[in-house]
């Protein structure tokens, strides 16, 4: 609101001085540009971000596990994956059309989901350290 006021406020002194300080426009502009922050805010309806990050690491897992079980693309394969991500869902309290709502928007915002990615990545590496740590035990 206060970046709203100092604009109107620049615009009717703008007028009023007239042509010669012209150039102050521009770098008004662009110093208003420049102060704007983005806003990693998701709407409402979106699995937020650090449960959106559990949700992806889960995911990742169970995709490996699938992979790991050379299965061929058959209709037991499908279903054992379906079990797989049902199981996922009902673990975080999410329906699998929230999760696609909610994917689709981070693929829209990939600076968010690039972001996202890198803690999945950290995530997974610290369980798959946990892992080895306690097969050594």
């Amino acid at each position: 609101m206060r970046k709203i006021i100092l604009l109107h406020c620049f615009f009717y002194h703008y007028r009023k001085v007239g042509c010669g300080k012209k150039i102050v426009f521009p770098l008004f502009a662009l110093l208003f540009c420049s102060c704007i922050t983005k806003n990693d805010n998701v709407p409402n309806d979106i699995i937020p971000r650090q449960e959106m990050i559990a949700v992806l690491i889960d995911v990742q897992e169970t995709e490996a596990k699938i992979q790991t079980q050379n299965l061929g693309m058959n209709d037991s394969t499908k279903n054992i994956a379906y079990n797989y991500y049902n199981d996922l869902f009902k673990r975080h309290h999410i329906k699998s059309s929230d999760f696609k709502k909610s994917f689709d928007y981070y693929v829209n915002h990939l600076d968010i989901l690039n972001k996202m990615y890198e803690e999945v990545i950290t995530g997974i590496s610290k369980k798959q350290a946990e892992a080895a740590g306690k097969r050594k035990l």
